[in-house]
């Protein structure tokens, strides 16, 4: 999901700012570390390229660019970074965002009754809908509360992360329904987001 982009101010604006350390902890160690090994697999399997085999699958994950940098992170963070150097990268970092909207959005047009509606549909119900149900079920079953889990369940229903968007683009699959799975999913999350934040209490 979203967890980063929209994710991070949507948990400070309807949850509070006492919640974001467990967002961004959710964000990197969650739908992240997800994006940059499941998310490889996927696009080195399904993609528009040959299919490569388990070796070439593996080669794929561990030299995806995402991957690589979380790998530098990790190290960096016991290592330190000059302050040049981190203002530097804080300041390319902050083009990233504005840069990946205007791709996808480029692809994002009005949905149609074509083969691609119903794929949309169920991929928005099931990230909307589904999935912070069952974060919630979970939650509940086990009698959870707190910061953490409510950052969860919210973080849980953010519709469809743009950066997966760019990779499936990159990877030859459905560039349109792609797009139209974050434009459709960031505008139909301005309904269900608060409405999660008001079930969280």
């Amino acid at each position: 999901g979203n967890t980063s982009f929209l994710g991070i101010p949507a948990v400070e604006a309807l949850l509070g700012v006492e919640h974001l350390p467990y967002a961004i902890v959710y964000d990197q160690l969650g739908s992240f570390l997800a994006l940059t090994t499941y998310g490889a697999v996927i696009a080195g399997r399904y993609g528009a390229a040959s299919r490569p085999s388990f070796g070439g699958t593996i080669r794929k994950v561990v030299t995806f660019p995402p991957f690589l940098a979380l790998v530098a992170a990790a190290v960096l963070i016991t290592t330190g970074v000059p302050d040049v150097v981190a203002d530097l990268a804080g300041r390319v970092g902050a083009t990233v965002t504005p840069l990946t909207m205007i791709a996808v959005g480029m692809r994002v047009g009005l949905p149609r009754l074509d083969a691609s509606f119903a794929p949309l549909v169920s991929g928005l119900a099931l990230r909307l809908g589904a999935v912070p149900a069952a974060a919630y079920g979970v939650m509940l079953a086990v009698g959870g509360s707190g910061l953490a889990w409510e950052t969860s369940v919210l973080e849980a229903a953010m519709p469809p992360m743009v950066t997966a968007s760019v990779i499936a683009i990159d990877a030859g699959l459905d560039e349109r329904l792609a797009a139209n799975l974050v434009g459709v999913g960031v505008l139909a999350a301005m309904l269900t987001l608060p409405a999660w934040a008001s079930l969280l209490g």
